[in-house]
């Protein structure tokens, strides 16, 4: 969806954790840490039954990892999914 590999996917989450975790000045005084954006997981492909890491994004995952996609291809991804959050935020709204 973001227009790179896993395991590229992956490098650059454990970079954005590693940064988060070492950096309280980017966290402006507030208690968010890693754990806010990226939550460690696994899952088990079917076909070969092996079990591969993974993250779970929060939306202020998704936020980031969709900000820093640069690649020319994917900002219809970044598109898609900024559309896709303001719909979500019209449908709250409007059960409130």
């Amino acid at each position: 969806m973001v227009g790179k590999r896993h395991d590229n996917l992956l490098r650059d989450i454990e970079g954005y954790i590693a940064v988060l975790d070492y950096d309280s000045t980017l966290r402006n005084g507030s208690n968010t840490g890693a754990e806010d954006f990226f939550v460690k997981s696994d899952y088990q492909k079917e076909t070969n039954g092996r079990y591969y890491n993974c993250y779970l994004l929060t939306k202020k995952g998704c936020d980031m990892v969709a900000n820093k996609i640069t690649e020319k291809e994917c900002y219809a991804t970044l598109v898609e999914y900024i559309e896709y959050d303001e719909e979500e935020k019209d449908i709250i709204t409007n059960q409130s």
